[in-house]
């Protein structure tokens, strides 16, 4: 039984840092050139402290430190952050 549960655990492993690079592959994609990040607002929604967040950005984006592109840093799950702002919308914000 052990083994059956083994192979499961390292396939959501490989599953989540397949997920995790294939997004750093998009964002990079999105703002190749400090001019493609002009104008353009990054929502990271992770349970994951800010300080984690901003260095994977960093990764991904070295020219962070001029502005851009425009970070906004949410912690804890999507469920929660759309619930948030329709929360807002609601209350004409």
């Amino acid at each position: 039984m052990r083994s059956a549960i083994r192979p499961t655990r390292w396939r959501r492993l490989l599953a989540a840092v397949a997920i995790d690079a294939l997004i750093r592959f998009i964002m990079r994609q999105f703002a190749e050139h400090i001019e493609d990040a002009r104008n353009k607002h990054i929502f990271y929604i992770d349970f994951l402290d800010a300080r984690t967040k901003n260095e994977r950005l960093k990764e991904v984006f070295p020219y962070m430190e001029r502005n851009f592109p425009t970070i906004h840093l949410y912690e804890g799950g999507f469920s929660d952050f759309v619930q948030e702002c329709l929360s807002l919308g609601d209350a004409g914000i």
